[in-house]
C-alpha cells in the first residue's frame, strides 16, 4: 500500500487528523517501517489501547501490548493477573533487536518498573549447588507466593527437600528435589493430582511480578528512546488531570508521601507524533469509512462503477481464493490484493474494500446470481 505515502506524514512533531480507525492502523504500521525505531502508541484509556492493539496484532506480529488497570483498581482492588502477564511478556520482547509497536494506556506509560537490566528470571539446572532457602528467596523476589499446595501460576510450595513452583510460561508446575545443597532432579507434575512426570535438565523461571528495585525505569526506558504517538492528545491530557486528582486524594487519605508513579513531565518523550480524532487543520486527510456490504453484491457493483466514474482507484484486499473468485465473477476488472485488512476507507483518489465488507460471500453469493 505504497500509495498511502502521498497522504501520510512521518516527521517527528507531525499532527495528523481525519483518519478512519482503519487508516490509523495503517499509519502506525507504515510509521514503524519508515522510522526503524520502537514506537509507543499512547492512549488515554485501557479500552482504546485494547482496541488499537487488537487491530494492529491482526496485521503485524511485532505488536506488543502493555496494559494497566485504572488507578483505583490497581491500588484498591486486586489487579488483573492477565494484564500483568501481558506486561511481563512485553518487557521480555523488548530485549530483542527487533523493532516493535508497543500499545499502552496512560497508566501503563507512567508505571514504575524495575530498573532496565534487572534480571527477571532464575535459571535452574539439575546438579546446581544451591541451598534450598536461597532458591526460595530468589523465587520470592520474582513474585512467586508460598502456598501449601501449588495449583496455579505464580504459586510455590516448600516441603522438606522439595520445592514446587508454577512458572508463568509453563503448562504444568515443576518439582525441584534436593539432595543436601544439590538439585538432584527437576520434573513436571500434574497440578490436579500432584503426581510427577517427565524430567528436565534445566528450566528458566521468569518473574511473575514487576518487582520494584531501588532505582526505577519506565516503559519509555525499556523501549530505548522510542517515538511516542499520542492518540488524541486532548483526551490524554484530560485523563491525566483526572489521574492526578485521584492520586492526590488517595495519598492524602492514606497518608502517603512517596510518588506512586511517574508524572507525565518526568518522561522526556521529545520525539512525538500526534494522531488527533478531531480536525486540527494541520494535516486532515478527510478519510471516510465505507459501508459493510454484508454480501449485498448489487450495491457493491453499483458503488464500484460509481467510484470508477469519479476517477477513483478501487482496491479489494482479500484473504483467500474463494473471495477472490467471487469478486472476479461480479467485477472482472477488479484490482485485488491478497491480504487481510480491517474494514475499508475512502480517500480522494482511492477506495479500499476488505474481506470484512463482503463477509460470508461463499455462503450467500447465490442469492445475487
Amino acid at each position: 500500500m505504497q500509495f498511502l505515502d502521498e497522504y501520510f506524514l512521518y516527521d517527528i512533531g507531525s499532527e495528523v487528523s481525519g483518519l478512519t480507525s482503519e487508516l490509523n492502523i495503517f499509519y502506525l504500521q507504515k510509521l514503524l517501517e519508515k522510522q526503524g525505531r520502537n514506537i509507543i502508541v499512547l492512549t488515554s484509556s485501557l479500552y482504546e489501547a485494547n482496541k488499537i492493539y487488537n487491530d494492529l496484532s491482526n496485521i503485524m506480529d511485532n505488536t506488543c501490548f502493555f496494559p494497566m488497570d485504572d488507578f483505583l483498581s490497581s491500588m484498591i482492588i486486586a489487579a488483573s493477573p492477565e494484564l500483568k502477564y501481558k506486561r511481563l511478556e512485553t518487557l521480555d520482547k523488548l530485549k530483542d533487536a527487533k523493532k516493535h509497536l508497543i500499545v499502552t494506556n496512560l497508566m501503563g506509560y507512567l508505571k514504575f518498573l524495575p530498573k532496565v537490566g534487572t534480571q527477571n528470571f532464575v535459571e535452574i539446572n539439575a546438579g546446581d549447588n544451591i541451598r534450598r532457602d536461597e532458591l526460595v528467596t530468589k523465587l520470592s523476589e520474582l513474585g512467586y507466593k508460598v502456598d501449601s499446595l501449588v495449583t496455579a501460576s505464580g504459586e510455590m510450595a516448600v516441603r522438606g527437600f522439595i520445592v514446587d513452583v508454577y512458572p508463568i510460561e509453563e503448562m504444568h508446575p515443576i518439582r525441584i528435589e534436593f539432595d543436601g545443597n544439590t538439585i538432584e532432579s527437576i520434573r513436571y507434575f500434574d497440578e490436579n493430582n500432584q503426581l510427577s512426570f517427565g524430567k528436565l535438565n534445566n528450566i528458566k523461571v521468569k518473574a511473575i511480578e514487576e518487582s520494584i528495585t531501588d532505582d526505577v525505569s519506565s516503559l519509555f526506558d525499556y523501549a530505548n528512546n522510542p517515538i511516542v504517538v499520542y492518540i488524541d492528545e486532548l483526551q490524554i491530557q484530560a485523563s491525566y488531570k483526572k489521574l492526578c486528582e485521584d492520586i492526590l486524594e488517595y495519598k492524602t487519605k492514606n497518608e502517603i508521601k512517596d510518588k506512586l508513579m511517574y508524572e507525565l513531565t518526568d518522561i522526556k518523550d521529545n520525539d512525538r507524533i500526534y494522531i488527533n480524532l478531531i480536525n486540527t487543520g494541520e494535516h486532515d486527510l478527510h478519510a471516510k469509512s465505507i459501508i459493510n456490504y454484508n454480501s449485498n453484491f448489487e450495491k457493491l457493483v453499483a458503488d464500484y462503477y460509481g467510484w470508477k466514474k469519479q476517477g477513483k482507484n478501487v482496491y479489494f484486499y482479500l484473504s483467500n481464493d474463494g473471495e477472490i473468485k467471487t469478486i472476479k465473477e461480479y467485477i472482472p476488472d477488479a484490482n485485488i490484493v491478497k491480504q487481510t485488512i480491517n474494514h475499508g476507507f475512502i480517500l480522494d483518489k482511492y477506495v479500499i474494500i476488505s474481506e470484512f465488507d463482503i463477509e460470508n460471500t461463499n455462503h450467500q453469493v447465490n442469492n445475487y446470481k
